[in-house]
């Protein structure tokens, strides 16, 4: 097993969260790059990718929380950028822009069947549509709007980091939710600030690209978009 520092531990022992896996496992973006990861991100973006933030979150039994209503908004920056927001693990944050928030995409990973009863992903399509909101506007979104995003072990989640998501709790606190959550850009954003680098290195309308399996030779599109 592998310890992260920074990272959240449960009772027993093993990491159910950790930030900044680009710069705390050195081997990580050569890892994306070689898996093809990387490559689904450029093709989604139109342009060259790169990663610029990843997270693993393991939901379980013993590790079981809600996440509420977000959009994805801050991230890592370089320690010369020019406005930097706050310090997590000794890595600056900052949000960026609203148009280079708008321009980046996540890709999650998933390693287990994820669904309703184990506390899959909940979006409100076309939500990032909408760019930044605050908080009382996000509390006057409906849980009715949410929509469960299930995945099988492989898939991948791709979705706009300015989509309204939240992950309820697993309901019978049973089984395992573990996810790579991996943000990539094209650029820098234009407001003074830099991407923190790591150590080595179209989209749909409604900002869900859809769920993938992208190994062998019948990788397969599945559409999770809402008609």
């Amino acid at each position: 097993m592998v310890h992260i520092a920074g990272s959240v531990h449960h009772r027993s022992g093993g990491p159910f969260a950790a930030r900044g896996l680009l710069w705390k496992v050195e081997p990580l973006a050569a890892l994306l790059e070689s898996c093809g990861l990387t490559a689904l991100a450029s093709l989604f973006l139109g342009h060259r990718a790169f990663p610029i933030d990843a997270i693993y979150f393991d939901k379980h039994a013993r590790a079981n929380w809600t996440v509420p209503a977000h959009q994805d908004r801050i991230f890592p920056v370089g320690d010369d950028s020019f406005r930097k927001g706050r310090i997590r693990d000794g890595v600056a944050y900052a949000e960026p822009d609203p148009g280079t928030l708008a321009s980046l995409l996540a890709l999650r990973v998933h390693f287990d069947e994820t669904h309703t009863d184990t506390g899959c992903l909940h979006v409100v399509p076309a939500s990032h549509l909408n760019g930044v909101l605050t908080t009382a506007q996000i509390r006057e979104i409906p849980l009715q709007r949410y929509i469960p995003c299930p995945a099988a072990p492989g898939d991948v989640l791709a979705i706009r980091p300015l989509l309204l998501h939240r992950s309820p709790p697993s309901n019978k606190g049973e089984g395992q939710r573990r996810v790579l959550h991996v943000v990539y850009a094209t650029r820098d954003p234009a407001d003074g600030i830099q991407w923190r680098r790591s150590a080595q290195q179209g989209v749909a309308a409604d900002g869900l690209v859809g769920r993938f399996a992208p190994s062998g030779p019948a990788a397969e599109r599945r559409d999770v978009r809402q008609r």
